[in-house]
């Protein structure tokens, strides 16, 4: 399997343990993984592949962070190239790209990822619309029930959250980041 990985061939179910023990080896490693995280053909056991993304994930945040917004790239490029429905694309692009912002937290390279998403969206899918409002909507999700009082979500300490995370964006994204904090997600029935 890690001859395969090397040898840049990645049409194979994920095996998370041996992703990660290569992606420590050194560099070529590092980008042998990379490639096959780009692969459609593994992202297709889904449960097994965000397993992967994730542990990858909190590695190079503790390793080699620099190469965080390079997992988000191929990793994204691998799951629109699924063929999949363009709604379950965007979903998990989204939920991917939020996942590492978060790993990352406010001061963390996040701009670069953000970078890196779009970037993969232009190769491979230039007619998506751009995720920051679905990642922000997520990440609000996930702070509101994080920081819940007697059960009752406290959206303003999640939103300042929220925020913190994206404050070294582009004023336009920071703008894009607070309307979508102050609009419901859509199908939310929230007016």
């Amino acid at each position: 399997m890690r001859a395969l990985i090397r040898g840049y061939v990645g049409d194979f179910i994920p095996d998370e343990f041996r992703l990660r023990v290569l992606a420590q080896t050194n560099s070529d490693s590092r980008g042998a993984v990379c490639s096959a995280m780009a692969k459609p053909m593994l992202w297709l056991s889904l449960p097994a592949a965000t397993r992967a993304y994730q542990g990858l994930l909190q590695d190079f945040h503790s390793t080699e962070p620099s190469v965080i917004p390079d997992l988000v790239r191929v990793g994204l490029q691998g799951i629109m190239r699924t063929g999949w429905p363009p709604e379950r694309i965007r979903d998990l692009c989204a939920r991917l790209a939020a996942i590492a912002i978060n790993t990352l937290g406010p001061l963390g390279d996040v701009p670069r990822v953000l970078l890196a998403m779009r970037d993969a969206i232009r190769v491979v899918a230039p007619s998506t619309p751009d995720l920051l409002p679905a990642i922000v909507h997520r990440l609000l999700a996930t702070y509101e029930t994080l920081y819940a009082r007697r059960g009752r979500p406290d959206t303003p300490l999640a939103a300042d959250h929220v925020r913190s995370l994206f404050n070294r964006y582009s004023e336009e994204d920071q703008t894009t980041v607070r309307r979508t904090i102050l609009i419901p997600p859509p199908g939310t029935g929230v007016p």
